[in-house]
């Protein structure tokens, strides 16, 4: 993932079988998915990241179950690794952004919101 712009905090839990137990369990029985704040009680292994108004880079793994919180209007960018050998012409465009972020967030590079 590539943070572009904004305050966001991403809140991440590994697929582990509890966790994903818990996830279906939920959906199949009750219909609906689970919220945020049970979510932060009841899965594993929770771990958090807040991401400033600065851009980074980090690496999300398959199936990791995660959320996000914006405190403010953001911006985030995915590139989609399947194969191994995908994952130079991944690192490639994010580090295209990370050099040419107007490109991709023109209020960015001038400070305007």
């Amino acid at each position: 993932m590539y943070h572009i712009h904004g305050r966001k905090l991403w809140l991440f839990w590994p697929a582990t079988t509890r966790n994903i137990r818990i996830l279906l369990e939920r959906e199949l029985r009750e219909g609906n998915p689970i919220e945020l704040p049970e979510a932060i009680h009841v899965l594993e292994e929770l771990d958090v990241l807040l991401l400033e108004d600065t851009q980074e880079a980090f690496y999300l793994p398959a199936g990791m179950i995660h959320a996000v919180i914006s405190f403010m209007t953001c911006s985030h960018a995915g590139v989609y690794v399947w194969a191994i050998n995908e994952y130079l012409i991944a690192q490639d465009l994010v580090n295209y952004h990370l050099f040419f972020p107007s490109l991709l967030c023109p209020t960015v590079s001038s400070g305007k919101t």
